[in-house]
């Protein structure tokens, strides 16, 4: 006969057990003692903290004959069958295997049916976030109003995914992340029972990978208990889960820190020549430098549970490093741990976030991915998030990536070196006068080069974003003037478009490095010609340059030439 896993085996039978959820474990037992008992509970929160478990020690305690200070007594007949699992009158349904209007219509017509053995009859929907709209909809009615005997937990990870008309029906417990000490806590107690020898530090390492997750935590340590038996050590988690330690996370981060690109290489490939798992080494990497990040802009030092030693030391590697580097460095390792999914090979993710890292430290200028290009003042948005802008949305980034090389080329190649004349001293107006000329004749300069390279300017559009290149297809350059570059449209579709924040934004950009200073978007109506105007009175030509198209050209037909 197979043995129990741990997490079944010391799942909580009372909410005393229930770890790190007392806000809500007081609150039920207050509604139990006090008999203010709701019809419908709705329990979320991330996975492994103790949701189904809550709504089993609830269905018991509603329905324990013995019930004491709104725990149950876990002896009685009832609390026995509920926990072996045997209660006719818990219903425990698992929506995302049962989520279509079927189920739910077989669970409103039985809910009408008395409990056979208990006072409530009791149903936990896990995942309800699986049903179908249809399905909820059927759930509606009877989740408002039903049976006097009828009781309903709905259980799910993600909230946010429940229709509104369920979640006001409902009393919602948000159960929170099981912290570290509260988790540890749990785990010694685990082992103590179970006569397991756990190092403190093997505890603490087990704790923290399974980010807040008593169930992580506990098959964690079922699976140690598999390796090493009653006998556990720090090396042997490092072991069992591939992990290369901290001596290696910090080095890597050190080889950043100093610009040492052959050193960090080879650890990387010798790490990975070790068999160690390099997506768990990405997370140590960033886990190490987000305590750099802390300590370097001043953040408290009880932040991270590292001993004094470790802190001072830390503490030394954060001076010599700063600030903008380790959050540039945190996103480039925290891409590569995403991209080692489905990596070309297992240690390039690794390699190409260190050597990025390790640049964009040096401020050379690299890809846009690696940093901001020279005289940059915002840093690049991460690599992970999408280039495309598509239709205007309200959550479009706060900067602007720095436009592509071939943008910045075609830019550098476009602008001519102008010369401005020293003013003359001869007469006491004449520096003024011959000041206002030479900005007049380069306010017109500008102008006549916005008129002139804006093809160069339409293909540079095309490079950052093909929906903006199409908009601007019919319209053209105005003028120039103090910083301001008028564009004149054709249609007001296309200007209500470029008008936008998130649009304007990326033409601004744009212009700007092809003019060599900052440059502002006016977007006016222009009128085209007559012939021109007259055939976008068909619809189908109409709904043709709505969509994009341009009108190239004009041609009068037979009977139009006298």
């Amino acid at each position: 006969m197979a043995s129990r896993s741990l997490y079944r085996k010391w799942r909580s039978q009372t909410f005393e057990e229930i770890v790190g959820q007392q806000r809500i474990t007081r609150t039920l037992r207050n509604a139990l003692r006090s008999n203010r008992i709701a019809h419908a509970y709705l329990f979320c929160g991330p996975r492994g903290i103790g949701k189904t478990s809550a709504a089993r020690v609830l269905a018991k305690a509603v329905n324990c004959q013995n019930s004491s200070d709104g725990e149950p007594c876990n002896s009685c007949s009832i609390c026995r069958s509920i926990g072996e699992g045997r209660s006719l009158d818990v219903i425990e349904i698992d929506a995302a295997s049962n989520r279509g209007i079927d189920e739910i219509r077989d669970l409103r017509e039985k809910v009408n049916f008395a409990p056979s053995e208990a006072t409530y009859k009791f149903y936990i929907l896990d995942e309800v976030h699986m049903l179908t709209a249809e399905a909820f909809n059927a759930l509606l009615k009877t989740l408002e109003e039903p049976p006097g005997h009828a009781i309903f937990v709905l259980v799910t990870t993600e909230p946010h995914r429940l229709p509104a008309t369920i979640l006001s029906r409902c009393q919602r417990f948000d159960f929170h992340r099981i912290s570290l000490p509260d988790l540890i806590g749990r785990l010694r107690f685990i082992c103590e029972a179970e006569g397991i020898d756990v190092d403190t530090g093997a505890l603490e390492l087990v704790g923290r990978l399974s980010t807040g997750s008593l169930r992580d935590a506990e098959s964690l340590l079922d699976q140690l208990v598999s390796y090493c038996g009653t006998k556990i050590t720090l090396d042997d988690v490092h072991m069992v889960v591939g992990m290369t330690g901290s001596e290696a996370a910090k080095t890597l981060a050190a080889h950043v820190i100093n610009r040492d690109i052959p050193s960090g290489l080879k650890l990387i490939n010798e790490t990975a020549a070790e068999g160690a798992d390099l997506r768990q080494f990405c997370r140590e990497v960033v886990e190490y430098l987000r305590g750099l990040m802390l300590l370097k802009v001043g953040g408290a030092a009880d932040l991270l549970d590292v001993t004094n030693e470790a802190l001072d030391e830390m503490r030394a590697m954060a001076d010599e490093a700063s600030a903008p580097m380790l959050i540039n460095s945190i996103r480039h390792f925290t891409a590569a741990e995403a991209a080692q999914r489905v990596p070309v090979h297992a240690q390039l993710p690794l390699e190409l976030a260190f050597v990025e890292a390790t640049l964009a430290s040096q401020g050379q200028e690299q890809v846009d991915s690696i940093g901001p290009r020279e005289g940059a003042t915002s840093i690049a948005r991460p690599p992970t998030q999408p280039r495309s802008l598509g239709r205007p949305s309200s959550h479009f980034p706060e900067t602007i990536p720095p436009a592509p090389r071939a943008v910045r080329d075609a830019a550098s190649s476009a602008r001519t070196p102008t010369s401005t004349p020293s003013p003359s001293m001869d007469a006491a107006g004449g520096e003024t006068g011959k000041s206002e000329a030479v900005s007049e004749a380069a306010a017109s300069d500008q102008s006549d080069r916005l008129v002139r390279d804006w093809p160069k300017i339409m293909e540079a559009f095309g490079l950052v974003n093909k929906s903006i290149q199409a908009l601007l297809r019919d319209c053209q350059p105005v003028k120039f003037q103090e910083g301001v570059a008028e564009l004149g449209f054709y249609f007001q579709f296309h200007r209500t478009r470029i008008e936008d924040q998130s649009y304007r934004a990326v033409v601004e950009k744009v212009l700007s490095d092809f003019l060599g200073e900052s440059v502002r978007v006016k977007c006016v109506l222009a009128q085209r010609e007559k012939k021109v105007q007259s055939l976008l009175d068909d619809p189908l030509v109409k709904a043709a340059v709505e969509l994009g198209a341009r009108i190239k050209k004009v041609e009068s037909s037979r009977e139009d030439v006298s």
